[in-house]
């Protein structure tokens, strides 16, 4: 069958058309966006200069010496043995009228297992296992794709991604993608993961932040932030009260028929897959693909890409993806989601239904970013602010999103 020959994609391969520009609306995309975006925030006047010279060497250098050891220790570990028990880590997927966007790693298995009796010792171990992930480099892995079967080469970080073309038949439900690693070493079983398609039921999507968002993560104090990170897992964290029946609801939409798709973009680490997947599950959210960011040194980046220019990346995506659909932007006062989804309010006025900001009570900034919403509301941007998920509920209604009893039933969920 012609659809199942295997064909070779590069590492981490274009989700997007390489003529794209997805700062490209309906004009240019300003030079400078993350420039002017990183000036507001931080209180920077004038234009960034440019990433001088030494600056790069030391990035290449770091990051060629991180090569080396790794390359060092993989040598090692393949002499020593201990290169084994790989194993296929599929991330969510999401699957467009005409595209199945499909991501992952490879990765050693660390035997993480997690119970609501877990001990802190025992959270704080897995956390440990999370966090120090062995990847494997350039690994081979044959991906199939409903009758597509494709050949992809991870990077340096052992991570791979590709978008498929497919014929326009989707089913209406998440669909299994299935992996069968080639190298470093051939394993026969087969790995699975989800793909989320977006269905002709749709009338909207939502994108929604994680952390102080649906999760509770306490990111007004490092200590709080780091308890609840380290030494708590996926039955033992707390959700916002209410947003699992705001979010299902959302999921319905107003007449109950609706089969509304969920994108979570958080600047929350790729380790931490597992366990916010398993919070959604736990808690009876909405699923849908987990985008995370990957932090690392590369010859791209050191260490962690920008918060905002993750988020905006993501999120422009996914409006090119799905061009039928306007947004819903929900997100917090903890870290720069206002000014993100302004600056994407700015750039796409007409893909954008509202941005809703959660408070978060003592942050620092919490009065500043809250001017900034009620600014933007005076100009008539559909910016919104709320305290709890029945006020969002409430702006929901009053948008047309949600129906009365759905509110009513987010106030009994509170």
């Amino acid at each position: 069958m012609n659809d199942q020959r295997p064909i070779t994609a590069s590492p981490l391969g274009n989700s997007l058309p390489s003529h794209f520009n997805p700062g490209v609306e309906s004009s240019p995309k300003p030079p400078s966006v993350y420039h002017r975006l990183c000036l507001e925030l931080y209180g920077g006047i004038g234009s960034f200069p440019p990433v001088s010279s030494w600056k790069k060497n030391i990035h290449t250098s770091i990051w060629r010496a991180e090569t080396q050891i790794d390359n060092l220790r993989a040598r090692f570990r393949e002499q020593m043995g201990l290169n084994r028990d790989w194993y296929v880590q599929l991330y969510h997927g999401y699957a467009s009228r005409n595209h199945v966007h499909v991501e992952g790693r490879v990765l050693q298995d660390r035997n993480i297992a997690v119970s609501r009796s877990d001990s802190f010792f025992t959270n704080l171990l897995n956390t440990y296992k999370r966090l120090g992930s062995r990847e494997a480099p350039h690994a081979v892995i044959e991906l199939r794709v409903l009758t597509h079967q494709v050949v992809l080469t991870a990077d340096d970080e052992g991570y791979f991604r590709t978008r498929i073309d497919h014929d326009g038949s989707l089913p209406d439900l998440p669909f299994e993608v299935s992996a069968q690693l080639l190298a470093p070493e051939p394993v026969s079983q087969l790995f699975k993961g989800l793909v989320f398609p977006v269905t002709p039921a749709a009338a909207m999507g939502v994108i929604s932040d994680v952390d102080d968002t649906i999760l509770v993560t306490g990111a007004t104090s490092l200590r709080q932030m780091a308890r609840w990170t380290f030494l708590h897992n996926a039955h033992t964290r707390h959700r916002l009260p209410g947003v699992g029946q705001w979010y299902r609801s959302l999921s319905e939409g107003a007449h109950e028929t609706q089969q509304n798709p969920f994108f979570y973009v958080s600047s929350s680490p790729w380790n931490f897959f597992d366990l916010l997947h398993d919070f959604i599950c736990l808690n009876h959210i909405p699923q849908g693909p987990l985008l995370l960011r990957d932090y690392g040194i590369d010859e791209q980046k050191m260490v962690v890409p920008t918060h905002g220019s993750h988020k905006i990346e993501r999120c422009e995506a996914l409006f090119y993806a799905f061009p039928h659909l306007c947004f819903v932007l929900i997100g917090d006062a903890g870290q720069e989601d206002a000014f993100i989804y302004r600056e994407l309010l700015s750039r796409h006025p007409h893909r954008i239904k509202a941005v809703i900001i959660r408070a978060v009570p003592a942050h620092k900034r919490q009065q500043q970013i809250r001017q900034l919403v009620a600014d933007a509301s005076a100009q008539g941007k559909p910016m919104y602010w709320i305290e709890t998920s029945l006020d969002g509920a409430h702006i929901c209604q009053e948008l047309g999103l949600l129906n009365e009893a759905q509110v009513a039933a987010v106030k009994n969920a509170m």
